[in-house]
């Protein structure tokens, strides 16, 4: 259950930091493409960090029932 709330946590701080990096991403859009290929790695981590994210809060949902 720990487990769980912990990667959760995680899961949601990392999309929030994520997320500020898009909005960043698409602020920055005339950026060198090396910025370019790290802010993408970046935002692709975020989006996995989201979908573990909602995966955990329904897992946990589930079992709190």
């Amino acid at each position: 259950m720990t487990l769980i709330k912990l990667t959760l946590i995680g899961a949601f701080l990392m999309a929030v930091i994520g997320g500020g990096v898009i909005a960043i991403a698409f602020a920055w859009e005339w950026a060198i493409d090396i910025w370019g290929i790290y802010l993408s790695t970046i935002m692709i981590f975020a989006f996995i960090g989201a979908f573990i994210g909602f995966l955990a809060w329904g897992i946990n949902r589930e079992i709190n029932k």
